[in-house]
């Protein structure tokens, strides 16, 4: 009889530590889903900021560690960007000028659209 209890024991302790195992796999994965969205998230900022000419800011950002409170300030060369973009979209009205995401402020939208244009 004690052996039978051994056994139910050793096999109720190895089906444990595989539930904990899987458990922690399952868990460590979601975790590199999670940072590998945030570090897509964090180049499509630095892409935004790198092809409008504008200054990032992260303070809030290293605060929160949420990457909508990076802040993309605009800067004179940004203006001039925009400018042209906006007087080529008037010569050829293929191609569209965003004019909302403009005036809204929501920069990486600007930038998707000017290079999906």
């Amino acid at each position: 009889m004690k052996k039978r209890k051994w056994k139910i024991l050793i096999i109720l302790s190895i089906v444990f530590v595989g539930a904990l195992s899987l458990w922690y796999w399952n868990y460590q994965e979601k975790e590199r889903v999670q940072l590998r969205d945030e570090e897509r998230e964090l180049r499509l900022y630095i892409r935004t900021a790198d092809t409008l000419r504008m200054e990032i800011d992260y303070r809030n950002y290293e605060k929160t560690r949420t990457v909508k409170d990076i802040v993309l300030t605009p800067t004179i060369e940004t203006e001039r960007t925009i400018e042209r973009w906006e007087a080529v979209s008037q010569a050829f009205p293929s191609i569209k000028f965003p004019q909302e995401e403009v005036e809204e402020g929501d920069w990486v939208q600007v930038c998707q659209r000017l290079l999906g244009s």
